[in-house]
């Protein structure tokens, strides 16, 4: 009996992982069609903006995470569902706050700036509380364990960006009006997810949440900003030590890596809302199970890079023209370095699940100057390749020292607990509220 209830445990979360990855696969989609639309209808300059408002909306994206829904998805996962209904809603808000604050930001720097630089970034501010509401509601299914919707919600920005492209097609329109387009439908889906999961966002109440998230939301976020800070500056010394082609070969390897990405985020939508599930059995269940999702990763990423090096070269060259060749010596060493931030991957889940918010955030304190070290003396020794195979080797140590802070904060539980206990949270985190 025991048996069976774990196989059609593990079934089912292979079945919610299944439905992350669909959800994943058709967000990306869409964020790519954006980019290849823009690519097609604008000179190089304004695509240029286009990317910088691009990458406003990833760090926005990344700010709303940290404090909004890796909290809800930690502490709400298996709360009552009152509680969890009260604290979507909270949660919510502070994402819709989140997204409203930096549109601000967008709307006033746009209006500040050049003529060039003013559409993108202003039509980026205007679209950005939908941006981030939508985000949010796709980790909020998974916590309802309602994958299906997430995908229906994701297909329902897919098909109304393409509906506005349709609409958009013939016409001499810039890069605003795409982003323009791209959050509108955004805002459709948004709305629906509303509709979808029956709760209305209370900004008013992201004071407070953020309030009783502050033992984790601001450690969230800084593990947020020291993990862009470091790989971005490892490129920047790439860069000033090796050269710009140096740079552009491994970016080149990580286009490659692209599917790597999707399958790495589509897991992550369902990684810490089952890690949560399967601590309420046990924190013994917690440790397999991360496990089982670092070894998939690692696996999968090495099989992917091992792959690349038998793509034929006329094949790379149509794919990446002139930077295949950058690309593919560098493409297995960044593979390995996938393979280790996969490896990490299963005890980040973990710490999460456990809400160890402080030791999460010292390893990234500890990964961040090692992966610049690394990648610094890598391009010093040979480039762009010395450069990747660093990285691979910070990524790898990183990892270790993630799974010892994992096994450090799986100490401060005890060995089994029972599906009706209360959820246990170790290191600096205190127990959940619910939020009126």
């Amino acid at each position: 009996m025991n048996q069976e209830r774990q196989r059609n445990r593990w079934l089912g979360g292979a079945h919610r992982a299944g439905w992350g990855l669909a959800d994943q696969s058709l967000s990306s989609l869409t964020n790519l069609a954006l980019g290849v639309a823009v690519a097609r209808a604008v000179s190089p300059g304004e695509f240029g903006v286009f990317a910088l408002a691009l990458t406003a909306y990833w760090l926005a994206l990344g700010t709303s995470r940290a404090i909004a829904t890796e909290p809800y998805v930690i502490r709400y996962t298996d709360a009552a569902a009152d509680a969890r209904r009260n604290a979507m809603s909270a949660a919510a808000g502070t994402a819709l706050a989140a997204g409203v604050f930096a549109g601000v930001v967008l709307v006033l720097i746009g209006s500040l700036a050049g003529r060039g630089v003013t559409t993108p970034v202003l039509a980026m501010g205007i679209v950005m509380p939908c941006l981030l509401l939508q985000d949010f509601w796709r980790f909020a299914f998974f916590v309802e364990g309602q994958g299906s919707a997430a995908l229906m919600n994701d297909l329902c920005w897919a098909v109304g960006f393409a509906l506005f492209l349709a609409m958009l097609a013939g016409q001499s329109a810039g890069a605003g009006w795409y982003i323009l387009a791209w959050g509108g439908a955004a805002a459709i889906a948004a709305l629906y997810g509303a509709r979808q999961l029956r709760t209305i966002p209370n900004a008013r109440a992201s004071a407070r949440w953020l309030r009783e998230q502050s033992d984790l939301a601001p450690r969230y976020l800084a593990e947020f900003w020291t993990t862009l800070g470091a790989g971005q500056l490892s490129f920047y010394i790439v860069g000033a030590v090796a050269g710009v082609a140096s740079v552009g070969a491994m970016r080149a390897g990580q286009i490659l890596l692209g599917p790597l990405h999707v399958l790495f985020m589509g897991l992550g939508l369902t990684a810490v809302a089952e890690g949560v599930r399967l601590l309420k059995i046990s924190p013994r269940e917690l440790h397999h199970g991360a496990k089982m999702l670092s070894a998939l990763l690692a696996g999968a990423a090495t099989v992917w890079g091992s792959l690349l090096l038998l793509l034929p070269d006329d094949v790379g060259t149509a794919l990446l023209g002139q930077s295949w060749p950058g690309g593919r010596e560098v493409v297995l060493y960044l593979a390995l370095a996938m393979a280790g931030s996969g490896a990490m991957a299963g005890a980040f889940a973990g710490m999460r699940a456990l809400a160890a918010a402080s030791l999460s955030l010292r390893v990234r304190l500890i990964g961040a100057p090692l992966i610049i070290l690394a990648v610094g003396v890598g391009a010093i020794v040979n480039g762009a390749v010395g450069a990747a195979v660093g990285l691979a080797i910070a990524q790898w140590c990183t990892a270790a020292v993630a799974w010892w802070h994992f096994g450090e904060a799986a100490k401060r539980v005890p060995l089994e607990t029972h599906a009706t206990a209360p959820r246990a949270h170790v290191g600096d985190a205190k127990p959940a509220q619910p939020t009126a």
